[in-house]
């Protein structure tokens, strides 16, 4: 099922909005104010999320500019009453993906959700063909097993190279532990034996050699009993 994470000031139309959006069979979240945005972020981990630009505490320019800060790019539709051409661009200029001005029919807000979304499958797809992929300023080389930021690089292991392109695919997602182990497992130069402990271990030592290598724009991220979330 779609997550969906609603950023929405008036409780009238969240609650409507996210009444709509369950019978369009997406699962919703709301938020009612900017407050903690970038941690319901990560509680969460939606599919897509929809934001208001007038919330209190933070505005939306301000949420969807934090979340871009930190190489997140989950797709971003603001929706909002201002329909002047100046927020239009600041919107689309601070990371957002689409724009739709309030009032909206449900059913065009559930078009665009799924042809973004659709969008980014595609990406996903061609991705995971690659021996060679670079996503914003980090470049992942799958043959030579190295990683690097501008001059900075680090060298992987097969197993560590292994995971990191199991994550990639779903970048921003939890990827369960089952579902890595398993990828990995095909390859027995790899993860031959790989458990979801020796999983932590390999990343561990990862995260270590990148922060000593000076490539910071990576975050590894273990959530208990759930998985691993990779954010470039």
């Amino acid at each position: 099922m779609v997550k969906v994470l609603l950023f929405e000031d008036y409780k009238i139309l969240a609650y409507t909005l996210k009444t709509d959006l369950q019978v369009c069979g997406f699962d919703v979240m709301l938020s009612y104010s900017g407050e903690d945005s970038l941690n319901v972020f990560l509680k969460y981990l939606p599919d897509i999320v929809l934001v208001d630009i007038n919330l209190p505490v933070k505005n939306g320019f301000e949420i969807v500019k934090e979340l871009r800060k930190i190489n997140i790019q989950t797709p971003v539709i603001f929706i909002s009453a201002r329909d002047g051409v100046d927020d239009v661009v600041k919107g689309l200029e601070v990371g957002g993906n689409d724009y739709i001005r309030k009032p909206f029919d449900t059913r065009e807000l559930v078009a665009r959700i799924n042809t973004l979304l659709t969008t980014n499958s595609k990406e996903k797809i061609n991705m995971s063909n690659l021996s060679i992929v670079k996503v914003n300023n980090i470049e992942f080389d799958f043959i030579a097993d190295i990683v690097s930021q501008g001059m900075n690089t680090c060298t992987m292991s097969p197993a560590q190279s292994a995971i990191i392109k199991c994550l990639l695919n779903d970048r921003g997602k939890i990827v369960p532990f089952e579902s890595i182990i398993n990828e990995c497992s095909k390859n027995v130069q790899t993860c031959n034996e790989c458990t979801k402990n020796s999983l932590k271990v390999i990343l561990s030592k990862l995260r270590k050699k990148l922060s000593q290598r000076g490539i910071t724009d990576i975050k590894i991220a273990t959530y208990r009993n759930k998985g691993i979330c990779l954010f470039v």
